[in-house]
Formats: C-alpha cells, sequence, structure tokens
C-alpha cells in the first residue's frame, strides 16, 4: 500500500496503518426525545437559541447558558492567534481517532491511536517518512481559513464556545467546536472527509477526533484546587455521531494524593437539543506528573490526556485535554476557581 498523508486541522492520517478494533459495550443512555431522530446530516440544523433553551430548561445546577456578547467571536479570533506561537512551552493533546472507509482495501477502518507531546501523528509502519502536526495550524488564523462559517455559539462558566462549519477542505457536514482561552485551547473535529487514491482504487475516509493544548505551565500546583469549565465532543458511531455534544468540566486536585479527578457531567446533544447521557463521565484519581500533564490509558476507548496552562502570573490559570469514554471522542477546557469558590 502507498503511503498517503492528509492533514486534517492538525491531525496527520498516513494510509497503511493497522488500526484497532472499536468494541465498547457500555452504551449511552439516551433521554427519551420527542422529535425525531436527527442523522449525521442534521448538523445543518443546529441552532444555538435553542442549544441554550434546551441546556436552561432542564438544569438547575451551574452557570446558565447564554448567547455570547457582542463581540465575543473577535476577541477570541484575536487571541486565539498567539496560543500556539510562542518560541517554547507548547503541550499539545490529541485523543483517539475514529476512523470509517468506504473501501477497507484502501484503508483500514477502526480506531487509532491519537496524538501525545508535542504534536499528533499516525504514522504507517511501512511509510518511509514519518509524518508530524504543525501546532501552529492549531490556531484561530487556520479556523478561519479552513471554515467558510465561524461564528461564537454560547457562553456558559465563563466560557464562550465557537463553531466552526462549511468547509470545502473537510466536507460541508464537518463542523470544528471548541474554544479559544487565554493560555489554552480545545476543540472537536466532528468528522472531516478525506479521499484516498490507490492506484486503481480509492476510498473516503471520515475521522472524528479532539485535540486541545496551549502554552503548558510545566509544574504540578502545590495546593488543592478546581478548575471548571465545558466538555466538548461527538460521539463515535452510532446514529448520531457527527453531531456537537457539550457539557459541564469540573476538575479537581488532590495535593495530597498527586492526583485529579475530572468529571463531565450534563452532556448535551446540540442539535437534537437533548440530554445525552442520564450519568456523568468520570476519570478519578488521575496521577499528576511533577511537569503537570496527566494521562490514564486504559484501552483506546477509554482514555484521558491533559496538563496545566499558564506562564507567571497565570500559573495553573487553565487545565484542558482530551478524553475517549462511553463512546464519545472529547476536549475540555476550564478556568482554576478562586480558593473561596471551591
Amino acid at each position: 500500500m502507498n503511503g498517503f498523508t492528509a492533514t486534517l486541522m492538525g491531525l496527520v492520517v498516513v494510509a497503511g496503518l493497522s488500526a484497532c478494533s472499536s468494541d465498547d459495550d457500555d452504551e449511552a443512555m439516551m433521554m427519551d426525545n420527542d422529535e425525531a431522530m436527527m442523522m449525521v446530516t442534521a448538523s445543518q440544523s443546529l441552532d444555538p437559541a435553542k442549544a441554550i433553551e434546551a441546556i436552561n430548561s432542564t438544569s438547575d445546577e451551574g452557570d446558565k447558558a447564554e448567547k455570547p456578547e457582542d463581540g465575543a467571536l473577535e476577541t477570541i479570533l484575536e487571541r486565539g492567534e498567539g496560543i500556539f506561537v510562542v518560541s517554547e512551552g507548547y503541550n499539545f493533546k490529541g485523543t483517539t481517532a475514529y476512523v470509517e472507509s468506504t473501501n477497507p482495501n484502501v484503508f483500514t477502518p477502526g480506531t487509532y491511536e491519537g496524538c501525545n507531546g508535542l504534536g499528533c501523528t499516525i504514522t504507517d509502519p511501512s511509510a518511509t517518512e514519518t509524518a508530524a502536526y504543525d501546532l501552529e495550524n492549531f490556531d484561530t488564523k487556520q479556523l478561519k481559513d479552513t471554515f467558510n462559517v465561524v461564528r461564537a455559539f454560547l457562553t456558559k462558566n465563563e466560557i464562550t464556545t465557537v463553531e466552526g462549519r462549511d468547509s470545502e477542505e473537510f466536507g460541508s457536514e464537518s463542523r470544528l467546536y471548541g474554544s479559544w482561552l487565554e493560555q489554552s485551547a480545545f476543540a472537536v473535529l466532528t468528522q472531516s472527509e478525506q479521499e484516498v487514491q490507490e492506484v486503481g482504487d480509492s476510498a473516503t475516509v471520515t475521522v472524528r477526533t479532539a485535540f486541545a493544548g496551549g502554552n503548558l505551565t510545566g509544574d504540578r500546583p502545590d495546593e488543592d484546587a478546581t478548575w471548571k469549565g465545558l466538555m466538548v465532543g461527538t460521539p463515535a458511531e452510532g446514529s448520531q455521531r457527527g453531531n456537537i455534544l457539550q457539557g459541564d468540566a469540573e476538575l479537581v486536585f488532590d495535593f495530597g494524593g498527586e492526583t485529579i479527578d475530572a468529571t463531565f457531567s450534563n452532556i448535551y446533544n446540540l442539535n437534537q437539543r437533548a440530554l445525552y447521557r442520564k450519568d456523568s463521565v468520570e476519570f478519578l484519581n488521575v496521577r499528576v506528573d511533577e511537569n503537570g500533564t496527566y494521562s490514564r490509558k486504559n484501552s483506546l476507548d477509554d482514555r484521558i490526556d491533559g496538563a496545566f496552562y499558564g506562564q507567571g502570573d497565570d500559573e495553573f490559570a487553565e487545565t484542558a485535554g482530551t478524553f475517549a469514554k462511553r463512546g464519545i471522542v472529547g476536549a475540555f477546557g476550564a478556568k482554576k476557581q478562586p480558593a473561596a469558590s471551591q
């Protein structure tokens, strides 16, 4: 098989990989929905006002979702250009990549190892060169260049999300959904379609993945602390794959145990405007390394990778990362809470 490389908003895919099969028996517990089930193509109908109404109508806890303030998009786009252009201190996290293929003889479908460290690479063992991710591609300039429509979507937990859609490069049904904070950024790419050419054959390859990164603090917190924010994601498989999920993120660091608990709750399908899971997705007692990163990998479908971001006076100001669990491929970002509110 010839090596084929496609850059997918930070994810580099090389044809000829050995994929791992995905077999997650823990199905999402869906809420009843009076509306008809929306398929992947229903992502065109994503409506921020209706999504905000649905979130606020069924949740009494936490901050309410709101319409973004005027000028929010411009602020995010401006600050997002600087997160990944500093000379050092990078940290980039990418999650499991879920791959579909119309022709397994050209590209093998399945669950692939994602990204880690300073780059995002999926490598074909038979390829002569190793493809790598360019961190500068994750800034908001790339977002504006890739998607014809970019808009601020909603604000919750003091974080404003951004949606990118209508991409000639990735396909009309592709969505990028996430946020660029002061020190970090996180997003999910709901689907990216690429045509893979072989001699006399071809395949359409669809990838779903998530990524996060920023200006790494490079140290472990020296006190108990809590970070609150958002998670974003998409179902990896099934009839809702390609829809956008959003929920609350809370991360609690235990100084004595040098561990962090990550909890993702109130997870909504924004396309269907309905609760996606009744229960929370949790990663408990995850070891935090002395360089301020944390990870746990039980399997390709059950893993978390994250880090603390911010330097100088902004040390540990934010935490962000990616995860895959219970059929969700997701990313998260959160802000440190004042001690009195923890």
